[in-house]
């Protein structure tokens, strides 16, 4: 299923959609989304190390920041910016340890892939038409592996299957909520499991050959034995 297993699927899930546009009630230990303008530099990002940063609301509240970026010239005083982080209490102020936060995630729920994994294949960095017909070609895969063991295994009639299906992979990697992600996640990894055992009781009944020949062409492949008659298909 290159659509969910080729793609990344998430670790975990970050809350980002707490949003705050004033600073006033900020207190150590708050987390979330800050935004406004970049007031003033007093160090650079170097070397790795984090910018130093005095951050505005635009209403006469500002709060230092360290802020780590991967994008150091997007740091110019008087930008904008939405910084995801943590404040902190050091004598006598309070900081903001953040980072940049990409736009799509702003307000939203933000999921969090493998440090190792390939960008380029998460989900929630699909442009929407690539995303729908990726998740459309994974739904379309999950009927062809597994045909109606679907409906008791998602506990739903044969013709709500679609739309379950639709719902958790759109909240597996655009969840509204970080529960709705992890109840996602969970579903799609039972149908993957479901898929694999599947798979690996074809694999006793075929020889490894007529495996890796089902493997390449599961939908034209047909097996027969000896002492009768029968046919393996997909689906």
């Amino acid at each position: 299923m290159n659509t969910i297993t080729a793609l990344q699927m998430p670790e975990r899930y970050i809350d980002r959609t707490e949003v705050l546009a004033c600073y006033s009630g900020l207190q150590a230990g708050w987390e979330g989304v800050l935004i406004g303008r970049i007031a003033g530099m007093a160090k650079p990002d170097t070397s790795g190390l984090p910018a130093s940063l005095r951050l505005s609301d635009g209403i006469g509240n500002e709060l230092n920041a360290k802020v780590f970026s991967s994008n150091p010239e997007s740091i110019i005083e008087g930008a904008a910016f939405a910084y995801a982080g943590r404040v902190v209490a050091i004598p006598d102020e309070l900081v903001f340890e953040c980072f940049e936060l990409a736009r799509r995630y702003v307000g939203k729920v933000e999921p969090q892939y493998r440090i190792s994994s390939n960008a380029s294949h998460y989900f929630s960095r699909l442009p929407l038409d690539e995303w729908e017909a990726e998740k459309w070609s994974a739904i379309n895969y999950m009927h062809f592996e597994l045909g109606p063991v679907l409906p008791r295994l998602l506990s739903v009639s044969a013709a709500q299957v679609d739309v379950e299906l639709s719902t958790a992979l759109q909240d597996l990697h655009y969840p509204e909520s970080p529960e709705a992600g992890r109840k996602a996640r969970s579903r799609i990894a039972r149908i993957l499991k479901a898929i694999n055992h599947e798979k690996a009781q074809l694999q006793q009944l075929l020889t490894g050959k007529d495996f890796n020949r089902w493997a390449q062409d599961p939908r034209g492949f047909s097996l027969q034995p000896a002492s009768s008659a029968f046919s393996v298909t997909g689906g």
